[in-house]
Protein backbone atom coordinates (compact mmCIF):
# COMPACT_ATOMS: atom_id res chain seq x y z
CA UNK A 1 0.00 0.00 0.00
CA UNK A 2 2.80 2.43 0.85
CA UNK A 3 4.46 1.87 -2.49
CA UNK A 4 1.25 2.58 -4.39
CA UNK A 5 0.71 5.83 -2.43
CA UNK A 6 4.21 7.07 -3.25
CA UNK A 7 3.69 6.38 -6.95
CA UNK A 8 0.46 8.35 -6.96
CA UNK A 9 2.21 11.36 -5.41
CA UNK A 10 5.03 11.19 -7.98
CA UNK A 11 2.61 11.06 -10.89
CA UNK A 12 0.24 13.80 -9.73
CA UNK A 13 2.88 16.20 -8.40
CA UNK A 14 3.09 17.99 -5.13
CA UNK A 15 1.39 21.26 -6.05
CA UNK A 16 -1.81 20.38 -4.32
CA UNK A 17 -4.05 20.62 -7.37
CA UNK A 18 -2.06 18.48 -9.74
CA UNK A 19 -2.22 21.20 -12.52
CA UNK A 20 0.53 22.79 -14.58
CA UNK A 21 1.99 26.29 -14.15
CA UNK A 22 0.61 28.95 -16.57
CA UNK A 23 2.86 29.69 -19.58
CA UNK A 24 5.12 32.71 -19.40
CA UNK A 25 3.98 35.38 -21.90
CA UNK A 26 6.24 37.96 -23.56
CA UNK A 27 4.95 41.36 -24.60
CA UNK A 28 5.47 42.25 -28.24
CA UNK A 29 5.62 45.60 -30.01
CA UNK A 30 5.35 46.74 -33.60
CA UNK A 31 7.92 48.74 -35.53
CA UNK A 32 6.37 50.19 -38.67
CA UNK A 33 8.97 50.65 -41.41
CA UNK A 34 8.03 52.64 -44.51
CA UNK A 35 10.18 53.83 -47.39
CA UNK A 36 9.65 56.45 -50.05
CA UNK A 37 10.28 56.05 -53.75
CA UNK A 38 13.78 55.34 -55.09
CA UNK A 39 14.91 53.16 -52.18
CA UNK A 40 13.93 50.64 -49.52
CA UNK A 41 14.08 49.74 -45.83
CA UNK A 42 14.66 46.17 -44.78
CA UNK A 43 12.75 44.65 -43.18
CA UNK A 44 9.71 46.70 -44.20
CA UNK A 45 6.09 46.88 -43.12
CA UNK A 46 4.89 46.02 -39.62
CA UNK A 47 7.70 44.22 -37.83
CA UNK A 48 6.91 42.43 -34.55
CA UNK A 49 9.60 42.62 -31.85
CA UNK A 50 9.68 41.00 -28.42
CA UNK A 51 9.95 43.28 -25.42
CA UNK A 52 13.56 43.97 -24.49
CA UNK A 53 14.90 42.83 -27.85
CA UNK A 54 16.95 44.77 -30.40
CA UNK A 55 15.96 45.20 -34.05
CA UNK A 56 18.10 46.56 -36.87
CA UNK A 57 16.96 48.08 -40.16
CA UNK A 58 18.97 48.66 -43.33
CA UNK A 59 18.26 51.63 -45.61
CA UNK A 60 19.26 51.13 -49.26
CA UNK A 61 18.92 53.73 -52.04
CA UNK A 62 18.29 52.73 -55.64
CA UNK A 63 21.01 53.16 -58.24
CA UNK A 64 21.80 56.85 -58.88
CA UNK A 65 20.02 57.88 -55.67
CA UNK A 66 21.17 58.58 -52.14
CA UNK A 67 19.55 58.68 -48.71
CA UNK A 68 18.08 62.12 -47.98
CA UNK A 69 16.90 61.53 -44.41
CA UNK A 70 15.74 58.86 -41.97
CA UNK A 71 13.00 59.59 -39.45
CA UNK A 72 12.65 57.57 -36.26
CA UNK A 73 9.40 58.19 -34.41
CA UNK A 74 9.03 61.34 -36.48
CA UNK A 75 12.46 62.81 -35.66
CA UNK A 76 15.43 62.96 -38.02
CA UNK A 77 18.47 60.79 -37.31
CA UNK A 78 20.24 61.94 -40.46
CA UNK A 79 21.04 60.20 -43.74
CA UNK A 80 22.09 56.93 -42.07
CA UNK A 81 22.28 53.60 -43.91
CA UNK A 82 21.25 51.54 -40.88
CA UNK A 83 19.47 52.02 -37.57
CA UNK A 84 19.01 49.75 -34.53
CA UNK A 85 16.24 49.96 -31.97
CA UNK A 86 17.58 48.68 -28.65
CA UNK A 87 15.73 47.24 -25.67
CA UNK A 88 12.36 47.76 -27.36
CA UNK A 89 9.60 48.63 -24.89
CA UNK A 90 7.04 50.39 -27.08
CA UNK A 91 5.85 50.73 -30.66
CA UNK A 92 8.08 52.66 -33.06
CA UNK A 93 8.17 53.99 -36.61
CA UNK A 94 11.02 54.38 -39.06
CA UNK A 95 10.86 55.91 -42.53
CA UNK A 96 13.31 57.04 -45.20
CA UNK A 97 13.37 59.42 -48.15
CA UNK A 98 15.74 59.30 -51.09
CA UNK A 99 17.05 61.86 -53.57
CA UNK A 100 18.79 61.88 -56.90
CA UNK A 101 22.53 61.97 -56.47
CA UNK A 102 22.95 64.72 -59.05
CA UNK A 103 20.82 67.81 -59.66
CA UNK A 104 21.57 70.30 -62.44
CA UNK A 105 21.61 73.97 -61.46
CA UNK A 106 21.42 76.70 -64.10
CA UNK A 107 22.95 80.14 -63.48
CA UNK A 108 23.91 83.27 -65.38
CA UNK A 109 25.87 86.52 -64.92
CA UNK A 110 24.31 88.33 -62.00
CA UNK A 111 27.06 89.28 -59.53
CA UNK A 112 27.42 89.06 -56.62
CA UNK A 113 24.80 86.29 -56.68
CA UNK A 114 26.23 84.35 -59.63
CA UNK A 115 28.88 84.75 -62.29
CA UNK A 116 31.63 82.79 -64.03
CA UNK A 117 35.34 83.60 -63.64
CA UNK A 118 38.13 83.53 -66.23
CA UNK A 119 38.72 79.84 -65.53
CA UNK A 120 35.05 78.97 -66.14
CA UNK A 121 34.40 78.42 -62.43
CA UNK A 122 30.97 79.28 -61.03
CA UNK A 123 31.16 81.87 -58.25
CA UNK A 124 28.84 84.01 -56.17
CA UNK A 125 26.56 84.03 -53.17
CA UNK A 126 23.98 81.70 -54.74
CA UNK A 127 26.71 79.28 -55.83
CA UNK A 128 28.16 79.08 -52.31
CA UNK A 129 24.68 78.55 -50.88
CA UNK A 130 23.75 75.83 -53.36
CA UNK A 131 27.04 73.99 -52.81
CA UNK A 132 26.51 74.10 -49.04
CA UNK A 133 22.93 72.82 -49.38
CA UNK A 134 24.05 70.00 -51.69
CA UNK A 135 26.60 68.81 -49.14
CA UNK A 136 24.16 69.19 -46.24
CA UNK A 137 21.31 67.37 -48.00
CA UNK A 138 23.42 64.63 -49.54
CA UNK A 139 23.37 65.26 -53.27
CA UNK A 140 25.78 66.46 -55.95
CA UNK A 141 25.15 69.53 -58.03
CA UNK A 142 26.21 70.26 -61.59
CA UNK A 143 26.34 73.98 -62.39
CA UNK A 144 25.37 74.93 -65.92
CA UNK A 145 26.26 78.43 -67.10
CA UNK A 146 24.05 80.42 -69.49
CA UNK A 147 25.31 83.84 -70.71
CA UNK A 148 23.12 86.70 -69.55
CA UNK A 149 20.41 87.75 -71.99
CA UNK A 150 17.10 89.51 -71.48
CA UNK A 151 15.41 86.21 -72.20
CA UNK A 152 17.07 84.32 -69.32
CA UNK A 153 13.67 83.58 -67.83
CA UNK A 154 12.46 82.03 -71.09
CA UNK A 155 15.65 79.96 -71.29
CA UNK A 156 14.97 78.61 -67.81
CA UNK A 157 11.41 77.61 -68.69
CA UNK A 158 12.53 75.98 -71.94
CA UNK A 159 15.39 74.13 -70.24
CA UNK A 160 13.08 72.81 -67.54
CA UNK A 161 10.61 71.60 -70.16
CA UNK A 162 13.37 69.85 -72.09
CA UNK A 163 14.79 68.22 -68.96
CA UNK A 164 18.11 70.04 -69.38
CA UNK A 165 18.10 71.57 -65.87
CA UNK A 166 16.41 70.84 -62.54
CA UNK A 167 16.55 74.26 -60.88
CA UNK A 168 17.93 77.73 -61.52
CA UNK A 169 19.45 80.51 -59.43
CA UNK A 170 20.91 84.00 -60.00
CA UNK A 171 18.93 86.35 -57.76
CA UNK A 172 15.60 85.39 -59.34
CA UNK A 173 12.79 87.73 -58.32
CA UNK A 174 9.79 85.62 -57.42
CA UNK A 175 7.27 88.36 -58.21
CA UNK A 176 8.46 88.66 -61.83
CA UNK A 177 7.28 85.21 -62.81
CA UNK A 178 3.88 84.30 -64.11
CA UNK A 179 1.98 81.81 -62.00
CA UNK A 180 2.38 78.32 -63.38
CA UNK A 181 5.66 78.82 -65.27
CA UNK A 182 7.87 77.28 -62.58
CA UNK A 183 7.77 76.49 -58.90
CA UNK A 184 9.78 78.48 -56.38
CA UNK A 185 11.52 77.69 -53.13
CA UNK A 186 10.92 79.71 -50.01
CA UNK A 187 12.35 83.24 -50.27
CA UNK A 188 15.95 83.46 -49.11
CA UNK A 189 16.69 87.14 -49.76
CA UNK A 190 14.81 90.44 -49.74
CA UNK A 191 16.12 93.62 -51.34
CA UNK A 192 15.80 97.09 -49.91
CA UNK A 193 12.97 97.59 -52.39
CA UNK A 194 11.07 94.65 -50.93
CA UNK A 195 11.72 92.22 -53.80
CA UNK A 196 12.15 88.59 -52.75
CA UNK A 197 14.56 86.10 -54.33
CA UNK A 198 14.13 82.35 -54.58
CA UNK A 199 15.33 79.35 -56.58
CA UNK A 200 13.23 78.38 -59.60
CA UNK A 201 12.39 74.66 -59.68
CA UNK A 202 10.92 72.52 -62.42
CA UNK A 203 7.14 72.74 -62.20
CA UNK A 204 5.71 69.90 -60.13
CA UNK A 205 9.02 68.61 -58.74
CA UNK A 206 7.90 68.66 -55.11
CA UNK A 207 10.70 66.33 -54.02
CA UNK A 208 13.47 68.67 -55.16
CA UNK A 209 11.59 71.73 -53.93
CA UNK A 210 11.25 70.21 -50.46
CA UNK A 211 14.95 69.31 -50.41
CA UNK A 212 16.02 72.82 -51.38
CA UNK A 213 13.61 74.39 -48.90
CA UNK A 214 14.95 72.26 -46.07
CA UNK A 215 18.51 73.03 -47.13
CA UNK A 216 17.78 76.76 -47.19
CA UNK A 217 16.24 76.63 -43.72
CA UNK A 218 19.26 74.80 -42.32
CA UNK A 219 21.65 77.19 -44.02
CA UNK A 220 19.86 80.33 -42.83
CA UNK A 221 19.89 78.93 -39.28
CA UNK A 222 23.62 78.27 -39.42
CA UNK A 223 26.67 80.48 -38.99
CA UNK A 224 27.54 79.87 -42.65
CA UNK A 225 24.70 82.14 -43.73
CA UNK A 226 26.22 85.21 -42.11
CA UNK A 227 29.62 84.15 -43.42
CA UNK A 228 28.37 84.02 -47.02
CA UNK A 229 26.49 87.32 -46.66
CA UNK A 230 29.66 89.02 -45.40
CA UNK A 231 31.85 87.36 -48.03
CA UNK A 232 29.76 88.69 -50.90
CA UNK A 233 29.01 92.02 -49.17
CA UNK A 234 25.25 91.75 -49.49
Amino acid sequence: MSLIFILIIALTGCNGGGGTAPPITTNTYTITASDGSHGSIGPSGNVTVNQGSDKSFTITPDTDYSIADVLVDGSSVGAVSSYTFTNVSQDHTISATFISKVYRCMYTDYPPFTYIDNNDNPLGFDIDCVNWIAKEMGFEVEHSYVPWVNGYRAIIVTSFAAGAADFAVSGLRITEWSEGEVDFTIPYWQTDQGETYGYAVTKGDEELNNILNEGLRRLMDSAKWDEFVAKWEL
